[in-house]
């Protein structure tokens, strides 16, 4: 009997481990811009250095990537001794070595968690790829995808980003828009997540992508960050705790960022979100409180009215407005602090001391003064946080979200899409010519978010052999359908039309004018504007040729395979 109970005890135990998670951070934060006259941001770098306390707290991994200017040096010590320049080189070398941990997780039937945040300075180029700046480069978003998320091979991974307008990975402090024409870029975003362009990992991707207006209000010093930064990391300590359950999901943290937003009148301060759960789990949690080391948990019931916590070095750490239908704890990291946080309303405050739990109603609170300076800070002050957050405003905004999601479920925006490709193609030749025919062509048209597309081609062919050297010219139509596996778009191709068969020397006893058709196989990969492909497939071509008493028809078959770019 004891043998079985301990071999049970030991199935469980193998069974919780297998099931164990390892939490891995990317942080990097960067000022300047690579483009030339952006002027450098002020608080991108402090930004990384407050998430990097977060998750150097929840994470058992964590990286800095940035370089902290001479003030917040002194403000974050322990994170400007475990910083590192934000170079691609930098990048890369952290993003392997958690690649390599990863793998001997695998190997040991643990599952990774990664979450990477990015703030600073982020653009578009000229074909239209949005970028992000390291300190010495682009990184774009192809490389955002091949370079830093696929390698890493995670489980589940959280992309958190809070950067100038970068299209496609890159949310604005500044609007998911187009700066130069304000045109929004919300549904192609979407598209891009949603399509089969990196349908292999997908799935796995959770993001959470600023928005705002203009420029100037995307840092505020009263906050000493970005106003999406700040908010999301009072959401991720507690804030966003609709149900009271202690774990942050994706939907609370939404809801959260919206009720945050919700009254701020202001077109220049007002900010959206854009906040995406992996496929599969999109309400999967993104931090559970309880696995916070060494923390104070501050329990503030609702109705209190806005309020904000400042920690011992005078930061504002998080702000919130809590309904009164719920009770939030709030998570009060203390590795960095050498005195009390304090709690604040715009008429009270009070000091909260270092222990584990802490009731705010127990606290002592005096009297404080706030005054507001400028239109903008005065639209922050007055309107930010004024909307309580609850289970009340969680259930109706989860309402609202499905009613937007059937909308968008009913009536799709599909687009029509220019494409052009060159190739060259090797095919047995027709006619009794020996060796090999070589072809080059092109071909243009449109394709549908559907995968299905039209345009037309033309081909030149030749091929030498010891009689004469022969030539053939075709053009006409084609049609083709194209889907997505795991990064690779594949066609299947049909094209018809005229072709000309032309000999240099004068032993050809054919009809020059033929009809030519084409079966073919096209396996592009996705690496940005150009798509280089491989191509195989079957011709044939039907061709008049003299015989000994009428014409007769005869019909070649000749296999080709061959390479290109399509754009």
């Amino acid at each position: 009997m004891k043998a079985v109970v301990l071999l049970l005890a030991l199935l469980v135990s193998a069974s919780a481990f297998a099931q164990d998670t390892t939490r891995y951070a990317l942080v990097v934060a960067n000022n300047s811009s690579v483009d030339e006259g952006v002027p450098a941001l002020r608080y991108a770098d402090d930004d990384g250095a407050r998430f990097f306390e977060i998750f150097s707290a929840y994470a058992d991994q964590t990286s800095l990537l940035t370089t902290l200017d001479a003030d917040s040096q002194q403000i974050f010590p322990d994170a400007a001794k475990r910083s590192i320049a934000p170079t691609r080189a930098n990048l890369i070398a952290a993003v392997e070595a958690v690649s390599n941990a990863i793998k001997k997780d695998h190997a040991v039937g643990r599952r990774a968690e990664v979450f990477i945040v990015f703030t600073g300075h982020g653009s578009v180029s000229d074909d239209g790829e949005g970028y992000l700046s390291l300190a010495d480069t682009k990184l774009r978003r192809r490389d955002l995808l091949k370079d830093v998320i696929e390698p890493l091979n995670a489980d589940f991974t959280n992309v958190i980003i809070d950067a100038c307008n970068a299209y496609f990975m890159v949310q604005s402090r500044g609007g998911w828009s187009d700066d130069s024409t304000g045109r929004t870029l919300n549904a192609e975003f979407e598209n891009y997540l949603n399509s089969g362009e990196r349908q292999a990992i997908n799935p796995t991707i959770g993001v959470i992508l600023s928005t705002a207006g203009a420029q100037e209000v995307h840092e505020w010093s009263t906050y000493g960050g970005g106003v999406f930064s700040h908010q999301l990391r009072s959401a991720l300590l507690g804030a966003a705790d609709a149900n009271g359950d202690g774990a942050i999901s994706y939907p609370e943290i939404e809801a959260y960022l919206v009720a945050a937003n919700a009254t701020v009148t202001n077109p220049r301060a007002r900010i959206h979100v854009h906040v995406k759960g992996p496929g599969q789990a999109r309400d999967r949690t993104v931090i559970e409180l309880k696995n916070l080391r060494n923390t104070t948990q501050l329990k503030i019931g609702g109705g209190e009215g806005p309020m904000w916590i400042e920690d011992s070095r005078g930061l504002r750490y998080a702000d919130l407005n809590i309904s009164g239908d719920t009770t939030v704890a709030m998570s009060l990291l203390r590795d960095h602090q050498r005195g009390p946080y304090w709690i604040k309303t715009q008429s009270n405050e009070a000091a909260v001391p270092a222990k584990d739990m802490v009731e705010y109603a127990a606290l002592d609170l005096v009297a404080t003064n706030q005054t507001a300076r400028g239109a903008v800070d005065e639209a922050f002050r007055r309107e930010l946080f004024q909307t309580p957050f609850g289970p009340g405003f969680m259930a109706g905004f989860l309402a609202a979200k499905r009613e937007e999601t059937t909308r968008l479920d009913v009536a799709p925006q599909a687009q029509w899409r220019p494409e052009f490709a060159v190739a060259y193609r090797l095919n047995r030749p027709i006619l009794d010519v020996q060796g090999l025919q070589h072809s080059v062509g092109a071909s243009a048209g449109v394709s549908h978010d559907t995968g299905w597309g039209v345009g037309g081609f033309v081909d030149y062919g030749f091929a030498t052999d010891s009689v004469a050297t022969f030539h053939r010219v075709s053009g006409g139509i084609q049609g083709q359908w194209a889907t997505q596996f795991s990064g690779i778009r594949v066609a299947m191709q049909l094209r018809v039309g005229p072709e000309v068969l032309l000999f240099d020397a004068d032993v050809l006893q054919a009809d020059p004018i033929a009809l030519r058709g084409e079966s073919n196989l096209v396996f592009a990969w996705n690496r940005g504007t150009w798509l280089p492909f491989l191509t195989g497939g079957l011709a044939v071509d039907v061709v008049t040729r003299a015989g000994v008493d009428a014409n007769e028809e005869q019909v070649w078959l000749s296999p080709n395979i061959g390479a290109g770019l399509s754009f």
